[in-house]
């Protein structure tokens, strides 16, 4: 673990580095400060968007929502723990990589009452699709709309 640390440091520093060397150009001069400008300006909503990843997948969670395949023969994410997958897919969903959300767990449920949906299940059927739609909404088009107006205004 402390070597995984220590080279993804590492690999930022010789990033940093190369950045440095490349600033002593003139033609790449520019180029640089412009990306190091950009990376400064959205390092705070990097931070904000990442908190509503993190609210967003707590929510799918605590509905029973799945938002990714578990079929054996298609499994994007395998042996990787169930919230992280569930953040890795709010993230995908956000970044306009839409999977729909299933609610197995709800459908589970109507199968040991006969096969009917009571209301309640259909109340959370509808609950996690609202959620899904307003996470896309939010994530999608709201806060990348954030995102390109924070860049361009850096830039200017």
């Amino acid at each position: 673990m402390f070597w995984t640390f220590f080279n993804i440091i590492l690999i930022y520093m010789i990033v940093n580095k190369f950045l440095e060397f490349l600033r002593a150009n003139d033609t790449f001069s520019a180029q640089v400060k412009l990306v190091k400008l950009g990376l400064a300006e959205i390092t705070p909503f990097g931070v904000f968007f990442t908190g509503w990843l993190f609210i967003f997948t707590t929510i799918f969670i605590l509905e029973g929502a799945l938002l990714y395949e578990t079929d054996p023969d298609n499994l994007d994410y395998v042996e990787i723990p169930y919230f992280i997958a569930t953040f890795i897919q709010v993230f995908r969903n956000s970044i306009g990589d839409i999977s729909a959300p299933r609610y197995d767990f709800w459908l589970r449920s109507s199968q040991q009452s006969q096969g009917e949906i009571t209301w309640s299940q259909g109340i959370m059927i509808f609950v996690v699709w609202f959620t899904f739609l307003f996470n896309i909404v939010f994530n999608l088009i709201m806060m990348m709309n954030f995102l390109i107006a924070i860049v361009s205004q850096s830039w200017d």
